[in-house]
């Protein structure tokens, strides 16, 4: 169960034809190779090869049928979004566009009356915003949330449905409720995550010595320049600091001075570069920061000081997401395309206040497992 979820096999977006196969084989190899070395170590009866053959292949099909089952019925069920004393036009088209992605948006009728649903799906009441309401409705509206209706303000709907903090739509009251936030602030719980990232990172370093003097060799041979890349990134709470990484582009990239946003098929990225990129092998010197106390392995990805005056303008609350150590991997990482725009980084942002304000070692685990199978399926950038 923890490798199909790792491989996403309970997301909406699991069923992509192109990596199904490749998804559901490398789920078979991994839980049944497991399996077989604990049964030996464990000293249980050994399992027969014929047996395990059989299994092998029984469940191989199963999964692969069973996603192609659910990728054709998921189109047949249908969320509805009952939007309470407004309407579809109301909201902004970013978020109205984001609701149709995942069912239909109708505005509920003053007398509350709910249309008739048309086939299976599930109700989601959204109200934009409570001040709006009259008295005899916040009743009702409680009423149903109280027999177990889901009722959410339309942030509170973000932060549930597609877990994230809606940055574009809160306003700073949000960030003064008594859930969340807090978290990131505890003492604790920080220290623990500090001693888990500094055992982990040198044993990494360790294991991954290799790889690491294999990808030098390969970077040097391909262009001239230093194999390592370093390069000014903002840190906790603001604080400038030196990230180390492959260097994955040609040397003379930014030959200009001026700092240029990297895209997903760049042209400055070299061959062996695009390779590193897709393992994430470029991040592994990045383990040095972890040590060194400037990063973790999970939090909001570390953005140039260049960037970030722009984007603190532009979006809001966005300096929020260094309340917490940047990290290797991150919730907006594994849950959102490579970003290259303000648009991009709004997105992400949502998701990073999402990991400051629910921060727990559960949801660092999440991304681990996220982040694993991004290196298997190769969908790095």
């Amino acid at each position: 169960m923890l490798f199909l979820y790792a491989f996403d096999f309970y997301s909406p977006r699991q069923f992509d034809s192109s990596r199904n196969l490749y998804a559901v084989f490398l789920v078979l190899l991994f839980s049944i190779s497991l399996s077989v070395l604990l049964s030996y170590a464990l000293f249980f009866r050994p399992i027969g090869r014929k047996i395990l053959l059989l299994h092998t292949t029984f469940v191989f099909f199963y999964f692969f049928f069973r996603g192609k089952f659910l990728s054709g019925a998921k189109n047949h069920v249908r969320n509805r979004f009952l939007l309470v004393e407004t309407s579809a036009t109301d909201l902004t088209p970013e978020t109205r566009e984001k609701l149709l992605e995942h069912g239909v948006i109708l505005s509920l009728p003053s007398n509350g009356e709910i249309p008739p649903a048309t086939g299976p799906g599930k109700d989601f009441y959204i109200v934009e915003q409570v001040e709006k309401l009259k008295e005899n409705e916040i009743h009702r509206l409680l009423l149903e949330k109280l027999q177990g209706k889901p009722v959410f303000t339309l942030a509170g709907f973000y932060e549930y449905f597609f877990r994230q903090v809606a940055a574009d739509l809160v306003d700073s009251r949000f960030f003064f409720e008594p859930t969340g936030f807090n978290r990131a602030m505890r003492r604790f719980p920080m220290a623990v995550k500090r001693i888990f990232d500094l055992i982990l990172a040198v044993v990494l370093l360790c294991l991954a010595a290799p790889v690491m003097l294999l990808t030098v060799l390969a970077i040097r041979l391909e262009s001239k320049g230093p194999a390592l890349f370093r390069q000014s990134r903002t840190g906790l709470h603001g604080e400038a600091f030196t990230i180390l990484k492959f260097r994955s582009m040609r040397n003379e990239a930014e030959e200009s001075g001026k700092p240029q946003w990297a895209s997903e098929d760049d042209p400055r990225i070299t061959r062996i570069g695009r390779l590193i990129r897709k393992l994430r092998v470029d991040e592994l010197p990045q383990l040095i920061n972890v040590i060194r106390g400037e990063m973790s392995f999970v939090g909001p990805r570390p953005e140039r000081p260049e960037f970030d005056s722009q984007l603190k303008i532009k979006l809001p609350f966005y300096m929020f997401r260094y309340l917490v150590k940047p990290g290797i991997t991150g919730w907006a990482q594994v849950n959102y395309g490579y970003g290259a725009s303000v648009k991009d980084a709004l997105e992400k942002l949502k998701y990073d206040l999402y990991y400051v304000k629910n921060i727990s070692f559960l949801l660092d685990i999440e991304v681990f497992l996220k982040t694993a199978a991004t290196v298997f399926l190769a969908k790095g950038r």
